[in-house]
């Protein structure tokens, strides 16, 4: 190390100064108790110095002393004048050595020089904690277990506690402490738990010290237990639901009586009871246990009992379950009728055999019968009010009880006739109204109808479905195009849900197109634009050729023959029906007119036409 120089003493040059320099501090080990530190005082002048006689002290950490040590200096230059050495002791923390040493009786300077020094043993390196002593692992519910292990020798500043979780897998930290147990609240049903911990201090940290054994909780109660005839033995099955558990315990109740132990088994989801009282009805309860010698808490651990269904080993089933028909209206006519049912076993066989029967209107039973099907499908002839039963049997030799009796309506659906337009009508028009008949069975209506406009394909043009109970026509918006062929189909729903098979019928179009419009265009200036104006053709016009009070008239116009669309127009009279129009010309439109060239007058009322000849 560098020597630690004290102030000048004396007047320049005769000046002096003393210094101290630690030539060894050892840093101790951890076995230590002790470092021998040693320490060379120096003298230095500023101008030769040589001197016999003169008082050196020094006092410390490494000793005290004193006597004379003669020197002979050159200017400018130091020697040693005195060694010092000691054992220190040292601890954990850092210790700080001293030397104060003082020169005096130099008659050349005539001053005293001092100095003191000091120097640092580092701290003595400190070994880890031990490792903590045995780990433990107390039960106190599945939600909540105490650990606690032994304490660690050496200096111990806290305790790392950790978990392994046996469902999940992996080491977690539960937390630190300063105590030598912890209460944990984290733990859950169905798993398994093993604690570890280690101590940590100033040196370092230990080793772990794992708990030895897996301490349980409860194992999870099977699921799906269920019993069945199997012979003259009774199969009990279930599903294990728990990794953690070592065996089942199986328990049977005979007619409704207390459960007692019936057997202890290994991991298997099956238990066979052999050849139990025939003449009992028998159930069952199973269990999940952990045994008290692994559950690594010094406890037995059972789940909660999971039951069976009731076993009977022979006897006849009950009534069965009536599933359809049962309260609804069917149309016979249709197709067969498929009469549903569920077998309710008693003793867990299924269906060997069925009898089935139905009446009409309280008349004689039909009886039928099969065996292991669970439904019977039927051509019924009639209509009108059906009963039905059936009994079925299982391995038992006798049939079970009749099922309570079932009853449905059987009846026509409604028939639907289309009444406009007539099959293959020709429309002179681009717009159809669609009328039709239902024909519905007494005590019921139209509940509903769906009316539909196709093309000539089939594809849907316009469809309109109304629930109305009167309602026998509709108009279809869909303009129609000229020589086209189209179909209207009409079905019905009455009130007891029965449909009507679909009433189509075909027609075509035929009418003269209107004049294409007149388009007049006009130049602005200012915009620098054409604006084009279409005006709709007023058509031809022709004379009334009928006579009047007469039926509808027709004319011949370019080959074709056109039928007036009034009805009945009257030229005798110059008086004018309350509503009516005259006019000597065709309105300009919205307004129902007749145009009468001559003399006379001429009116129209609605539904005539603003063109009576349909052009």
């Amino acid at each position: 190390m560098a020597i630690q120089w004290g102030s000048w003493a004396g007047t320049s040059p005769r000046r002096m100064r003393v210094g101290v320099d630690y030539t060894s501090v050892p840093a101790p080990k951890s076995s230590d108790t002790a470092v021998t530190v040693r320490a060379t005082i120096y003298v230095g002048v500023q101008y030769g110095v040589n001197d016999q006689n003169n008082s050196l002290s020094w006092s410390g950490t490494l000793g005290s002393g004193s006597g004379s040590r003669p020197f002979n200096l050159s200017s400018n230059s130091s020697r040693s004048l005195h060694s010092l050495s000691r054992a220190v002791p040292v601890s954990t923390s850092p210790t700080t050595v001293s030397v104060t040493a003082q020169l005096s009786g130099v008659e050349y300077v005539g001053a005293t020089a001092r100095v003191t020094a000091t120097a640092t043993i580092p701290a003595k390196p400190q070994n880890p904690p031990g490792q903590p002593g045995a780990v433990t692992m107390t039960r106190i519910s599945d939600t909540s277990h105490k650990i606690s292990w032994g304490a660690s020798s050496g200096s111990v500043t806290r305790y790392r506690l950790e978990i392994y979780n046996a469902s999940t897998g992996g080491w977690g930290l539960l937390g630190h402490t300063t105590a030598t147990a912890w209460t944990t609240g984290t733990t859950k049903p169905n798993s398994g738990y093993r604690a570890r911990v280690r101590a940590e201090g100033p040196g370092g940290v230990s080793a772990y010290t794992t708990q030895a054994t897996v301490a349980y909780t409860t194992p999870a109660a099977p699921t799906g237990v269920s019993a069945g005839r199997s012979g003259s033995s009774i199969v009990v099955s279930w599903t294990d639901r728990s990794p953690f558990n070592d065996q089942f315990k199986v328990y049977a109740s005979a007619s409704g009586g207390a459960y007692t132990l019936l057997a202890t088994v290994p991991n298997t989801g099956t238990y066979t009871h052999s050849s139990p009282d025939p003449t009992k009805v028998w159930r069952y309860q199973v269990e999940s246990v952990r045994q008290a010698s692994t559950s690594g808490v010094g406890v037995q651990l059972t789940s909660a009992r999971a039951t069976s269904n009731e076993v009977r080993l022979l006897s006849p089933p009950l009534a069965p379950t009536l599933v359809t028909p049962v309260g609804s209206v069917l149309d016979p006519a249709k197709g067969p009728v498929t009469f549903v049912w569920t077998h309710r076993t008693a003793d867990s066989s299924k269906q060997t055999a069925y009898e089935l029967q139905y009446r009409v209107d309280g008349g004689a039973w039909v009886p039928f019968s099969g065996t292991t099907a669970s439904s019977r499908a039927l051509d019924l002839a009639d209509t009108g009010e059906y009963e039905w039963q059936v009994r079925t049997k299982g391995a038992h030799a006798a049939f079970g009880p009749w099922s309570t009796v079932g009853w449905f309506t059987a009846a026509d659906s409604p028939v639907v006739s289309i009444t406009e337009p007539v099959d293959g009508a020709v429309l002179t028009g681009n717009r159809v109204t669609a009328r039709w008949t239902p024909d519905i069975q007494t005590g019921a209506q139209q509940l509903r109808f769906v009316a539909e406009l196709q093309d000539e394909a089939g594809a849907t043009l316009q469809r309109a479905v109304e629930e109305d109970p009167v309602a026998a026509s509709r108009a279809f918006s869909y303009n129609l195009l000229d020589n086209a062929t189209y179909q209207v189909v009409v079905t019905v729903t009455d009130t007891n849900g029965l449909v009507s098979e679909p009433a189509t019928v075909t027609f075509t179009t035929s009418f003269l197109l209107p004049a294409p419009p007149t388009l007049t265009a006009s130049w602005s200036d200012s915009g620098a634009s054409v604006a084009l104006v279409p005006t709709a053709s007023p058509g031809e016009t022709f004379a009334w050729t009928g006579a009047a009070h007469a039926s509808t008239s027709t004319r011949t116009v370019g080959g074709k023959t056109v039928t007036n669309r009034a009805t009945n127009p009257s030229f005798e009279s110059d008086s004018v029906p309350v509503g009516g129009v005259r006019s000597d010309a065709w309105a300009a439109g919205g307004t129902w007119s007749l145009y009468v060239t001559g003399e006379g007058y001429g009116y129209g009322l609605s539904p005539y036409g603003e063109n009576p000849y349909g052009l």
